[in-house]
């Protein structure tokens, strides 16, 4: 119990972290309505991710494997949402998917 509250406060300071550099070093915006209504999505995101990841434990017997699985979803996800390419350089076969 005391390891997973930890792990919560540093999580959410790294966030707040994030969120300060990112407003004092590029001047970013963020919008206090906005910020607290991204908190559902955000917990939607990581319970789905957790979901996920047990779904493939339970599928799988070795961590390797585990591990191998999960980057196997994982990578072309964050390809096709836009995360390490934008979106408008990909071809127009790939941005529809």
């Amino acid at each position: 119990r005391p390891r997973l509250h930890t792990a919560s406060w540093t999580r959410a300071g790294a966030g707040g972290l994030l969120s300060g550099t990112g407003m004092v070093g590029c001047g970013a915006r963020y919008d206090a309505l906005g910020l607290v209504g991204a908190i559902p999505m955000v917990i939607l995101g990581a319970v789905l991710f957790m979901a996920m990841g047990q779904a493939i434990a339970a599928l799988v017997q070795k961590s390797d494997t585990v591990q191998l699985v999960g980057q196997a979803i994982n990578l072309p996800l964050m390809f096709l949402g836009g995360l390490t390419i934008p979106l408008e350089v990909l071809p127009p076969g790939l941005r529809a998917a």
